[in-house]
This record gives structure tokens, C-alpha cells and sequence, in this order.
């Protein structure tokens, strides 16, 4: 398996690097400019992805979907009249992008709002807008499909959005068309808000399902003092922290952000002026909406990344996208010729390197090497000792690795944007509260679970300025704070009862919860074998 995934993503991330290329070239309309975002892309690659730390992600697969799903909405905004090649590019893009992403659904939802305020600015006609709903919603409807009809997909945000921007487009469009321009453009965005809201709630309320309310919640607990378990899971992590200085000053050191601010500011000018004629009811040449589209989808992704740090993920690699403006003939004309707008460009990919290079001879010194003999062992005896029908929980990162390394079953996984997964894996994660061992064995026991699995690093720290697991389930019982927890016990005590300590090595622990007539009680360490009868 880990040859498969490594050899996978390289491939996704050659097509992210080429995908910036064609990306950039389209909305520069000039190959210098897709070189520019390319040469912006490796010189601030540390910044741009984390394929290089941890290659098995979901976003080194789906990020390349991600930006052919953004061309294809690109190229159609571009045109006077979309064909069926842009219905079928937009929809197998997005099938593709939320079949390999679970994340993909809240970006998507930035982007049909996005789209939406081309259309209520006059930027793109009621045929445009229509023709990128209907695909995408085909994209949409083919996912739920292949995902064994994903009910939390048709209460999602994404679902409402797009339900709010096709009623408004096919029913209200020529009411709406008749009043003046100011005041259209103020009740088409609160009939969208309002519709949005009303679907979203109606059909959370109508389908019992609340498998996106953690999102709100996250952000709650960033502007309140509101915490919960699950925020705190997430609150906790460094990569969802709010965005710090070092990453602006990175890209700051290598000019990317100075000149994707020059860039979108020139631009912006040029949308601003536009905007005023059209106020003015006078006849404008409105900027390529595509342009425009992009511009929205990264002031959106600035404001995701200042709120969670990992999804700076989307906010660089756009700003080098963006940069490729620089490269436009139509938005440099302040030049007096081409030669001495190549000489800019000359000169400024020269000042980019000064820092780029020493990022690119940096990232290249990066030498890494995959080596965990405690969890080899651990999955070894798994597949050796164990019968092909066990269940097994535990910690979500380790569970995915165990699926796919010893192919048996899990009761959760890092799938967390599910409800129900959200609940398994905090059942499971009870062994590291301050209940008794009686009552966590009973919760796994209900759950089917005949192995539970834990590791060191998770078991033994209790006390992390909030953040180790016994202090997070303190949040969910106060009445327990202060006891003992339960892990710690479990994991010193040779027989914890009632659980049965089948496998120990140095990093992780195997409890047996339902035991079968015989089991054999392996400690690595003391490289002890005995039998004990059930």
C-alpha cells in the first residue's frame, strides 16, 4: 500500500504543477504568465502543500481535481454561451473532486457563491449561471450515486446554495431584471441568504441529520468561549489554529505576495471602474468574468486561511495563480512597449529566485525515510494472531493505516464530517476519559468491538494546557474531572480487567473485548508467551 500511495501522488502533484500552468496562462492570457506561477509555485512550495511531509492525504489526491475543477468553471464563465464539452467538464470534475475529498463540499459552496455574485453584478448572464448549476448539481447527484446515496451531501451548504442560485435564476430573474441596478443587486443577495438558510434548516430538520453542525461550531468556538469535545479535537491541532505571521513572511521573502496584491489590485481597478459605468447605466466592458470568479475565490480562500491555518493549502497556490496577471498585456498597459514589459518580468522573476532558489535547495535537502518498527510489529501481529473478521478501534489516524495495512474491520475512521462516525469515535475515544474500565468496556462491547487499540502518546498523556484527551473529555463530564483516568491504568496494569492485554510493545497496546475460548497473551517487551483460558 504505501508504494501505491506514493507512487499515486507524485503523479496528482506533477498534474497540480501543470494544472497551475494552463491555469494561470488562461487568465493571463500569455505563456509568461503560467511560467510565472510555476517558478512562484516552487519557490514557495513549503508553503503551497504538505505532500512532502505526509504523501497519504486526501488533499495530495484531490487538490489536482480541485484546480481542473476551477479551469473548467473558468473557461465557461469565459464564454458567451456554454456548449455540452463545459457541462461535462464542470460535472465529471466535481463528481471526481467530492468523491476524493470530503472537504470539497464547503469549497464548493464558496465557489457557487462566488459564481452567484458574477451573476447578481451583471458579469455573467441567467444562461451562464444556469448552465454551471445544472452541471454542477449533474456532478453533484453522480457523487451521491457512487457514495451509496449520501444523505449529508443534500443537507449540506453546498445543496442549499445551489438550490437558492437555480430558484433565483429560472423564477425570479425577470422580476428581479426590471428594477434598477442598485436595488437588484441588494435583494438578489438577500434572497439568496435567505433561501440558502431556509433549505439548509429545512432539510437538516426534515432528514434528521446534523453531520455538518461541527463546522459551525469550530468557528463558534473561535470567536466565543464555546468548546465542545469534538471542537477541542479539532481546536487543539496546530493546523487549525489561526493563520501566524510565518507564513505571510514567507511569501512575503520571495515576493509572491507583493506581487499577487499588484496583481489583484490592478485588476480590481479595472472591475471597479466597470462596476461605476454600469451604475451610471452606461454601456462597459466588464473585466472576463472568469478572471473575476478567481479574484472572489481567493479573497474567500485569505479569509479560510486566517481562520484554520491548514487551508493556506488553497489561499498560496492561487496567489501564484494570480501573480500570472502581472504577465497580462491588458492589465500592464502602464508600459510603453513590450520590450520593457518583458524586461519587468525579467527582472522581477530574478529578484523571486534571489529566495526561491534557496527554498528549492531547502526543500530538495529534505531527506526522509519511512521506519516504525513498533507499529510494523503491531499490524504484523494483527494480521498473524487475529481472525479476519475482528473488529478493531482506536485512535482515527491509526485505524485508517490499520484498515489498509491488515484489511480488517474499523468502527471509525477520520471520516469525521459523518454524524455517526462523529459518535463512534467518541465512544471509542472513552478509554481515554475518567470513566471506570467496567463502563468503557460495556460501550465497546455494544459497539461489536473485539480489539481496541491504543497508543502511548495518547494514553499517557494526561495534562496538556487542555488539549490531552482526559482534559477534553473533562469539557463533556465535569462530574469526572479530577478522577483518574482510565488509560493510563489500563495500559501499567498487566491485567485490566475487565479487559484482557493480548499484544504491548513500546508504543502501543491491544485490549481483547469479547476473548475467544483461547488467547494468547503477547508482551514484546519481556518476550513472554503464555495462554490464558477465557
Amino acid at each position: 500500500p504505501p508504494f501505491f500511495y506514493l507512487g499515486a501522488v507524485w503523479i496528482c502533484a506533477g498534474f497540480t504543477t501543470g494544472l497551475i500552468f494552463i491555469l494561470a496562462t488562461v487568465l493571463s492570457e500569455s505563456l509568461l504568465g503560467g511560467i510565472i506561477a510555476c517558478a512562484c509555485f516552487f519557490f514557495n512550495h513549503g508553503e503551497c502543500t504538505r505532500v512532502m511531509w505526509t504523501p497519504p492525504l486526501r488533499e495530495s489526491f484531490a487538490f489536482p481535481i480541485c484546480l481542473l475543477q476551477i479551469l473548467a468553471v473558468t473557461c465557461t464563465l469565459n464564454t458567451m454561451r456554454s456548449g455540452w464539452r463545459n457541462l461535462v467538464s464542470i460535472s465529471l470534475s466535481t463528481m471526481a473532486f467530492i468523491l476524493s475529498w470530503q472537504f470539497a463540499q464547503f469549497m464548493l459552496f464558496t465557489q457557487v457563491c462566488a459564481v452567484y455574485v458574477l451573476y447578481a453584478l451583471g458579469s455573467i448572464s441567467k444562461d451562464i449561471l444556469t448552465s454551471y448549476n445544472i452541471s454542477l448539481l449533474i456532478g453533484l447527484l453522480h457523487a451521491v450515486a457512487l457514495m451509496f446515496g449520501n444523505e449529508m451531501l443534500f443537507c449540506s451548504l453546498l445543496f442549499a446554495a445551489l438550490s437558492a442560485s437555480l430558484i433565483i435564476s429560472l423564477l425570479g430573474h425577470s422580476m428581479l431584471h426590471r428594477l434598477h441596478y442598485a436595488i437588484r443587486i441588494v435583494l438578489q443577495f438577500v434572497l439568496f441568504g435567505l433561501l440558502a438558510v431556509g433549505i439548509k434548516s429545512g432539510l437538516s430538520k426534515a432528514m434528521l441529520l446534523q453531520d455538518d453542525a461541527h463546522v459551525l461550531e469550530i468557528f463558534k468556538s473561535k470567536f466565543t468561549d464555546f468548546k465542545s469535545f469534538n471542537t477541542q479535537l479539532y481546536n487543539c491541532a496546530k493546523e487549525f489554529d489561526f493563520l501566524g505571521w510565518e507564513m505571510p513572511l514567507n511569501i512575503t521573502q520571495t515576493l509572491l505576495l507583493p506581487t499577487a496584491c499588484a496583481a489583484i489590485l490592478s485588476a480590481a481597478v479595472a472591475l471597479l471602474k466597470a462596476l461605476a459605468n454600469m451604475f451610471r447605466s452606461q454601456d462597459a466592458e466588464i473585466p472576463k468574468p472568469g478572471l473575476l470568479y478567481n479574484l472572489i475565490q481567493t479573497a474567500v480562500y485569505a479569509i479560510m486561511a486566517l481562520l484554520i491555518m491548514r487551508l493556506k493549502l488553497f489561499l498560496t497556490p492561487h496567489l501564484c495563480i494570480l501573480s500570472s496577471l502581472v504577465a497580462s498585456p491588458k492589465l500592464t498597459s502602464a508600459f510603453r512597449s513590450r520590450e520593457y514589459h518583458a524586461a519587468f518580468i525579467v527582472a522581477l522573476l530574478a529578484a523571486m529566485s534571489y529566495k526561491g532558489f534557496q527554498n528549492i535547495r531547502d526543500q530538495r535537502q529534505i531527506m526522509g525515510e519511512y521506519s516504525d518498527p513498533e507499529l510494523e510489529n503491531l499490524f504484523e501481529w494483527i494480521t498473524r494472531s487475529t481472525d479476519e473478521n475482528a473488529v478493531f478501534a482506536g485512535p482515527m489516524p491509526l485505524m485508517a493505516n490499520l484498515m489498509l495495512s491488515t484489511d480488517r474491520a474499523i468502527v471509525n475512521h477520520p471520516h469525521f464530517e459523518d454524524a455517526g462516525s462523529r459518535q463512534r469515535t467518541k465512544s471509542v475515544y472513552s478509554i481515554f476519559s475518567r470513566k471506570e474500565p467496567q463502563q468503557v468496556f460495556d460501550i465497546l462491547k455494544d459497539m461489536q468491538v473485539d480489539y481496541v487499540v491504543i497508543s502511548q502518546g495518547w494514553c499517557l498523556s494526561v495534562q496538556r494546557n487542555g488539549c490531552a484527551m482526559p482534559e477534553l473529555w473533562d469539557i463533556e463530564e465535569p462530574h469526572n474531572a479530577g478522577k483518574a483516568a482510565v488509560c493510563p491504568r489500563l495500559w501499567k496494569n498487566s491485567r485490566p480487567a475487565p479487559f484482557i492485554n493480548v499484544f504491548k510493545n513500546e508504543m502501543y497496546l491491544v485490549l481483547q473485548v469479547s476473548a475467544d475460548k483461547t488467547q494468547k497473551v503477547v508482551n514484546i517487551k519481556e518476550k513472554v508467551v503464555t495462554s490464558k483460558p477465557r
